[in-house]
């Protein structure tokens, strides 16, 4: 039985050998992943941050709606991806945020972890992303 993880480093060498390929031709690319994530370090990716304006831009997901603190890591060529780099200012200033693990019982009376969920973009991200672009390209 072939095992997952060299599976997932030979997916991971993949899209860091498109990343380069579409840095060269001079388009953009983005690697996202939690921001304590072992990818950072993974050497064909960790590679990609010393191309030319290339940065690894970390962020809370709250200040752009999640839930959750969410720390999450873009890696980019993209001027405009910097719209991730917000940190939480945490309680006064933000709310107290509830811990992202363990399970919930879903709608459909599934058992979900709670990462699972949470896994989707909030709105805000989304939005800032767009304006973010639409700025840029103006």
């Amino acid at each position: 039985i072939e095992s997952a993880r060299p599976r997932e480093g030979n997916g991971l060498a993949r899209h860091a050998k498109l990343a380069r390929a579409q840095h060269r031709s001079g388009g953009y690319w983005s690697i996202e992943n939690p921001l304590g994530s072992y990818i950072w370090d993974f050497a064909p990716i960790a590679a990609l941050r010393g191309l030319p304006g290339v940065a690894l831009h970390s962020g809370d997901q709250c200040c752009l709606g999640a839930l959750y603190r969410k720390p999450t890591g873009w890696l980019s060529n993209a001027p405009f991806m910097n719209v991730f780099a917000v940190r939480c200012p945490g309680v006064p200033r933000h709310p107290q945020h509830p811990p992202l693990q363990g399970n919930v019982v879903g709608p459909d009376g599934r058992e979900y972890w709670l990462t699972e969920l949470a896994a989707e973009y909030p709105q805000g991200l989304c939005v800032a992303l767009a304006v973010s672009y639409h700025m840029f390209a103006d």
